[in-house]
């Protein structure tokens, strides 16, 4: 495996996509965190404007019962007024009110004078050497009368500042410690990557080079690329066989087509020579169409096994009636066995339906007809028959013959493949070649069920689902 630059592993999507992914992570649970600090700071502050609320309450209902006077007394400690900022500490401590009643010009008249909000609910901080930066949650309303204004505030509770600090500093050391663990994890990660994608690589250019039996090894840990892996593997073993398909099919179409090309070329010279004989120029021109009838009928064989290999007339397939296609199909063959005395049986199961294309499948029982007639022996008896069992459709064609040699079973469905006693008889080997492609195209399968007493092919296919 080739080595991989760094730059080109950092420049990898899969490296930019894992630390995104981890700064996205990071910035998530900070976020997520922050959210549940917001709704705990919300929930505490409310109960402190609530606490504020009952304070402020009292001391209106004070003020409204004695007076400025009784106001100003039960503001006043020791005798004092003017609240000493000492008194800070210990209002902070026991979680106390802190308040104010200050006239028009600004006087304080009983009350801590560091406070000093404007008019309504308000978010401030105390005047104080050592407090000053300690948030409080404070109100201001006018007195009835408006000769004065009551200020009522309390502290923010430390837990909530001391909270806040700690998760801003939380916060920058989870992105200062996220940003090298998401760096490195995205360099493992592209690195595993990159060297599963260079084995990949490599059986490609392996290919490319005509090496056709190489494989992407597997890890055998069952992930993306052991599965990936597997699908390039598979590609490569169906591959080999259209390879080893195609060169069969090459030497075969070659030796096959060569006989009738030869005897063609033959009838030609024979044409050029007896030129002046017209009843031997008719004989030649005769034989010369039979060469170019069968070359005919071998390339048309081709095509149509071709375009049912490839899939393309799964397009066409729709439910269908095999019962009425298969009686259809041995209506038309009857005459030709009786002409060729040849006993025909047909045996129908009524209401057997599939998912097909009729013109494949008229095609492939023909096939059979035709192979039965052609191969069988003279006053054979032949049926075909067609019954639903187990979900799936059979169509069997037989007869009463020899049967095949047990040698042939195994390749009687390839293409080109003639036996010795067929040598004789007309044909190019491609007809049960084609039987198997539509088959298979209709999710099926055809085989040789039986070869003695008499060769029975045997296709089934999936019942149409109702």
């Amino acid at each position: 495996m080739s080595s991989v630059s760094p730059r080109a592993l950092f420049g990898s999507t899969i490296f930019r996509r894992t630390v995104l992914s981890g700064l996205i992570g990071a910035v998530g649970l900070i976020v997520l965190v922050w959210l549940g600090f917001a709704v705990h700071r919300a929930q505490t502050l409310g109960e402190v404007r609530a606490s504020l609320d009952a304070e402020l309450e009292a001391l209106e209902g004070l003020y409204a019962s004695e007076g400025l006077n009784g106001l100003v007394a039960a503001l006043s400690f020791d005798g004092r007024m003017l609240w000493d900022s000492d008194w800070l500490y210990a209002i902070l401590e026991q979680d106390e009110f802190i308040a104010r009643v200050v006239t028009g010009e600004d006087e304080t008249l009983a009350g801590f004078e560091g406070i000093d909000p404007p008019g309504g609910q308000a978010s401030t901080f105390v005047e104080h050497e050592e407090l000053s930066g300690h948030r409080v949650l404070s109100f201001r309303m006018p007195l009835e009368g408006g000769e004065v204004e009551l200020v009522v505030a309390r502290f923010v509770p430390d837990r909530l500042l001391i909270l806040e600090q700690w998760l801003v500093r939380a916060s920058w050391l989870v992105l200062l410690a996220v940003m090298p663990i998401s760096l490195l994890t995205g360099f493992i990660t592209s690195r595993t990557a990159f060297r599963r994608l260079n084995t990949i690589s490599a059986t490609a250019e392996a290919i490319d080079e005509g090496r056709l039996d190489v494989r992407v090894p597997l890890e055998g840990d069952g992930d993306e690329f052991d599965r990936l892996s597997l699908a390039v593997n598979d590609m490569l073993d169906r591959i080999g066989a259209l390879t080893r398909n195609l060169e069969g099919v090459s030497a075969g179409v070659a030796h096959d087509l060569k006989t009738p090309v030869s005897n063609l070329a033959g009838r030609l010279q024979l044409l050029e020579r007896d030129a002046g004989d017209p009843e031997a120029v008719v004989a030649h021109v005769a034989a010369s169409q039979a060469h170019i009838t069968t070359l005919l009928r071998t390339l048309d064989a081709m095509l149509r096994l071709g375009e049912v290999e490839a899939g393309g007339r799964r397009r066409a397939f729709a439910p269908m009636d095999l019962s009425d296609l298969v009686e259809d199909v041995a209506d038309s063959f009857l005459p030709l066995f009786e002409d060729a005395d040849k006993r025909f049986d047909v045996r129908i199961e009524a209401r057997v339906s599939v998912d097909g294309d009729q013109d494949l499948l008229t095609q492939l029982l023909s096939n059979l007809l035709e192979n039965a007639l052609e191969h069988s022996r003279d006053g054979a008896n032949i049926w075909v028959g067609l019954r639903a069992s187990g979900g799936r459709a059979w169509l069997e064609v037989g007869d009463d013959g020899p049967g095949l040699p047990a040698p042939a079973v195994d390749s009687v469905f390839d293409r080109f493949v003639r036996l010795d006693v067929s040598r004789s008889t007309p044909g190019n080997g491609l007809g049960l070649s084609l039987v198997r492609a539509i088959a298979e195209v209709h999710h099926g399968e055809a085989r040789v069920a039986q070869t003695a007493p008499g060769a029975v092919f045997e296709v089934s296919f999936p019942l149409r689902e109702t």
